[in-house]
């Protein structure tokens, strides 16, 4: 990803930020700057997609199989 696509998405969060500061963002408002946050840091750390423990994450349940020593197979962690 380029830095332009970094600026832009520090350019959306920060915009929904004041919108939220001012108490006139939306919750979905609210929810796509949190992932546009998330989006910078990432690429700011340089994280891969292979590497990001969301990738790793059960979509049903939002746990990562290492999550508590629990996993997909074994959901009672034995």
């Amino acid at each position: 990803m380029g830095h332009g696509d970094t600026l832009d998405h520090y350019r959306q969060a920060h915009e929904v930020s004041g919108r939220a500061a001012a108490k006139k963002a939306s919750t979905e408002e609210s929810r796509q700057a949190m992932m546009h946050y998330r989006s910078l840091f990432e690429e700011l750390l340089g994280e891969s997609p292979a590497n990001d423990r969301a990738s790793r994450r059960d979509p049903a349940t939002g746990r990562d199989d290492q999550d508590e020593g629990t996993s997909r197979r074994d959901p009672g962690g034995r």
